[in-house]
């Protein structure tokens, strides 16, 4: 069984991973959606280098 502080600092932890976890995805849909852009001639490549 868990001792009171690692049972919370597991739940940091799990709460850290989500976070990443949901920040990941968001960037990942972001990328697409810039390259979805730069497929249909919306956004110039070098613009995307840019960033």
């Amino acid at each position: 069984m868990l001792s009171r502080p690692t049972r919370h600092t597991a739940t940091i932890i799990c709460g850290a991973k989500s976070y990443v976890n949901a920040s990941r995805y968001n960037l990942a849909a972001e990328r697409l959606k810039l390259v979805q852009a730069h497929y249909a001639d919306a956004i110039p490549l070098n613009l995307l280098r840019n960033e």
